[in-house]
């Protein structure tokens, strides 16, 4: 009989341990889920502005205001397909 309990002591003590280390996971995935959120919005606030630039600078040097409008387009639908997610 005492053998069963201290099986089961070891039992809880491994348990209480698992326990433990499925919470420091938990926490450091919530942090890591943070993370990702901030780089998301910081994406969402450059990168839409650095494809404008890059749209608008090479309509300008080569002269091409036909790329305009098609490029506009492809741009709102990257921006509207970042925001259907």
């Amino acid at each position: 009989m005492l053998d069963v309990n201290n099986r089961m002591v070891d039992l809880n003590q491994n348990m209480l341990d698992a326990n433990k280390q499925l919470l420091q996971l938990g926490n450091k995935n919530f942090d890591e889920n943070a993370t990702v959120k901030i780089v998301t919005l910081v994406t969402l606030i450059y990168l839409p502005a650095s494809l404008v630039s890059v749209s608008s600078s090479n309509t300008q040097h080569h002269g091409i205001m036909s790329e305009c409008p098609s490029t506009l387009v492809r741009f709102g639908l990257t921006y509207l397909s970042l925001f259907s997610v």
